[in-house]
């Protein structure tokens, strides 16, 4: 790997510019890296939130500092910038309240309706993902791209029939499992293939959304799952994966407010650890408690939502080792 440039907002518009010229499938912000040779197709999903800029480092570093047009040895990667209306908004902010602003436009990507073709197309983000449902279905693969509001360590969320074994040389040794069957909606990951059984398909929180770390994970967590895929050699095979030891949370309720009335006690970090039935809300209605011993997670930097259509908190059982 070379080295990783410190990353700038004239790059991400570069990038971002590049993105939107690629036009593969005749769709703006997909841009298809083929090999030529049999293969898995791996899809890396960038910006489902406007506001999370680890995906177009990604691009950037991929197309410009280590092509991948002249290493892939297999199958072929699509690079999709999945929300262009909520990046273009947090390219043009102006101010840290804008850039955090600039999430989605009218609907949260990780909060889709099951059913997008019942939407009569209502809003920007049900129209897009309509338009990506061919690219995405093409994923054998993917790698979806996050990062957090919050400091916290880079995080695998796996989906079910996650593979394992695709995360070796990935910098997460947390491993968030279960949170799509508690969330709000659908993620658009859940979109993503042929079918629930035949996908392997996860997201990565690489940190906080401007940190140069989280870039670093991004790229070194791309590369790795090219290895670990085999579209990409390896660099040293004499070396032997080392033995790494994971932490699998699985999240098993989320904090919706039931209306406006409603604060965190205190503002929550990620993977504090909270006891049965401490009060994390309080409202004219009821309080809302823990409901089991285990841990908060992606918290916000505030006591109330934006809205009340998003959960303010996650909450996981304490952690499960494993070894890989």
């Amino acid at each position: 790997m070379k080295d990783i440039p410190t990353f700038s907002r004239e790059i991400f518009a570069e990038a971002f510019k590049a993105l939107m010229q690629s036009n593969t499938y005749g769709l703006s912000g997909v841009h298809e890296i083929n090999s030529g040779k049999p293969g898995p197709t791996i899809g890396i999903t960038l910006h489902t939130h406007g506001n999370e800029p680890s995906g177009l480092a990604i691009f950037h570093y991929f197309t410009q500092i280590e092509p991948l047009n002249q290493k892939l040895k297999a199958g072929r990667v699509l690079f999709v910038l999945n929300n262009i209306k909520a990046t273009a908004k947090y390219l043009d902010a102006t101010d840290r309240e804008g850039r955090e602003n600039s999430r989605f436009i009218d609907v949260n990507m990780n909060r889709l309706p099951p059913d997008l073709d019942a939407c009569g197309r209502c809003g920007y983000e049900i129209q897009r993902s309509i338009e990506l449902i061919p690219v995405w279905k093409q994923f054998q693969i993917a790698l979806d791209i996050h990062s957090t509001t919050q400091p916290c360590p880079p995080m695998i969320i796996a989906l079910p029939h996650f593979n394992r074994s695709l995360v070796q040389g990935i910098p997460a040794q947390t491993i968030l499992s279960n949170i799509t069957s508690v969330q709000i909606g659908k993620p658009a990951i859940s979109f993503y293939g042929q079918s629930e059984v035949e996908r392997c398909m996860f997201g990565i929180e690489t940190g906080s959304h401007e940190s140069q770390d989280s870039f670093v994970c991004g790229i070194t967590s791309v590369e790795a799952l090219l290895v670990n895929t085999g579209v990409l050699e390896r660099q040293d095979v004499s070396q032997k994966p080392v033995p790494i030891t994971y932490l699998d949370y699985w999240v098993d309720a989320s904090v919706i407010f039931p209306d406006t009335t409603y604060s965190l006690t205190k503002i929550f970090g990620s993977f504090d650890r909270i006891n049965k039935g401490e009060i994390l809300a309080t409202g004219d209605g009821a309080n809302i408690e823990m409901p089991f011993d285990g841990h908060t997670l992606f918290c916000r930097n505030k006591t109330k939502p934006t809205d009340l259509s998003e959960e303010i908190l996650f909450l996981a059982k304490p952690a499960v080792e494993f070894t890989l």
